[in-house]
């Protein structure tokens, strides 16, 4: 994996800087980085209050920052970025005194992060996390993924765990940032106009070796999941008094390899991408048993869960028909018009990814993290129009079902 990465798109007229502090997950690591990202969004030494620190945004144009968390297979990620409009008029100097300043000189009082902002960003993320919870899809997907990977640190959501949360001390807070400072690889990405402004990355990330007397980059691994297959099917209920139920169910992908991406992708487009797809023609429009009805493919852990809102007594009869999307395609019960408008709904949302300068970012990353160099989006549309339906074939034999989650409603299980 490249620790810099630089794409010129000459359509843009503004640069999107991605810089991303990669350490080894762990469940308590995962709750201080989330709480990290609030409290550095809050000001530094040199810009102590919000206030302050969009003024000089403003200054710069109206440049924007932010700084989030997500994670990765084995590693979690403290993640900044920033977005600036390459004018002519701002030198790319001052872009990375802002950003190394930033991120080097936290607001410190006494040596360490001050208590009150600590304690007042704890609430706020706490919040956050209360406030996840109304959204019933975003929510039943987490608990999914809690049962499917139940004893590992990767059922812990970005936003950590509550009761960690209220825990930490801003002395911890204090140490967890000089240990992501000092052990984190960091892995920088600018997409956009970058003309005359070629230098800011490897700027950036020289100035951050040089300020936390890091080592030379350490080599990031990520695996293939080599799952068996399942001996039961986990399933859970959780009670709530809402009108619309969702039912949420996780398969994983047992004996894939790296080059089984291409065809798991069209897998996913035709199994439930698009309103064309098996899960919203059968669930949805033939059954009218669902609101919504779609599939998700997640390819750091070579997992596919499929997700609808129902109404809650149709529970069983809306779990049965789900189950029989992934028989279907096992089966190969699908046409050839069907495969061929998921191939092209795919290619077309692929080349979407040009049209944003953040979604082009988070791919590269996203790329480099699974197949451990670069990929191209072009590369993968040549893939994916390789594809043929007995691959998409293979992909499905291999999907075997492990958790099933229903939240809200009168059910029995």
């Amino acid at each position: 994996m490249k620790n810099i990465n630089l794409v010129n798109i000459d359509k843009f007229k503004s640069v999107f800087v991605n810089i991303n502090f990669l350490t080894p997950m762990s469940e308590e690591n995962m709750s201080k980085n989330a709480l990290l990202s609030y409290v550095l969004k809050k000001g530094n030494n040199t810009y102590p209050t919000e206030k302050e620190i969009n003024r000089k945004l403003a200054h710069m144009y109206n440049a924007c920052m932010d700084i989030s968390t997500d994670k990765f297979r084995d590693y979690i990620n403290l993640r900044v970025d920033f977005e600036y409009v390459n004018n002519g008029r701002i030198d790319f100097s001052e872009i990375v005194e802002f950003l190394v300043d930033y991120i080097t000189c936290p607001n410190f009082v006494d040596g360490a992060f001050d208590a009150s902002t600590v304690e007042r960003e704890k609430e706020a993320l706490i919040q956050k996390i209360y406030s996840e919870k109304d959204n019933k899809k975003r929510y039943a997907l987490e608990q999914l993924n809690k049962m499917m990977f139940d004893g590992e640190d990767y059922a812990c959501s970005v936003l950590g765990d509550e009761n960690v949360i209220k825990g930490i001390t801003s002395k911890e807070l204090t140490k967890h940032y000089n240990y992501v400072m000092k052990n984190s690889e960091i892995v920088i990405n600018v997409v956009g106009n970058i003309k005359d402004h070629e230098e800011l990355a490897s700027q950036i990330y020289t100035d951050l070796l040089i300020t936390f007397k890091k080592d030379m980059p350490h080599e990031i691994v990520t695996n293939v999941d080599k799952y068996t297959i399942p001996e039961k099917i986990k399933e859970k209920t959780e009670m709530q008094q809402i009108s619309q139920s969702v039912v949420a169910i996780g398969a994983k992908i047992c004996g894939a390899n790296e080059e089984d991406t291409y065809a798991t992708l069209v897998y996913n487009e035709l199994l439930g991408g698009n309103p064309a797809s098996l899960m919203f023609q059968n669930v949805r429009e033939k059954n009218s048993l669902a609101y919504f009805a779609k599939s998700m493919y997640n390819r750091q852990r070579q997992t596919i869960n499929i997700y609808a809102g129902i109404e809650p007594r149709n529970y069983e009869k809306a779990k049965s028909i789900m189950l029989e999307q992934f028989e279907i395609m096992r089966k190969g019960e699908f046409s050839d018009v069907q495969f061929q408008a998921s191939v092209d709904t795919l290619v077309a949302s692929l080349k979407s990814i040009y049209d944003s300068k953040e979604e082009f970012a988070r791919t590269m990353f996203a790329n480099q993290m699974f197949f451990g160099k670069d990929v191209t989006i072009e590369e993968i549309i040549e893939k994916v129009k390789c594809v043929k339906k007995e691959d998409v074939l293979r992909i499905a034999s291999k999907v075997y079902t492990d958790s099933i989650f229903c939240l809200g409603g009168e059910v029995h299980v």
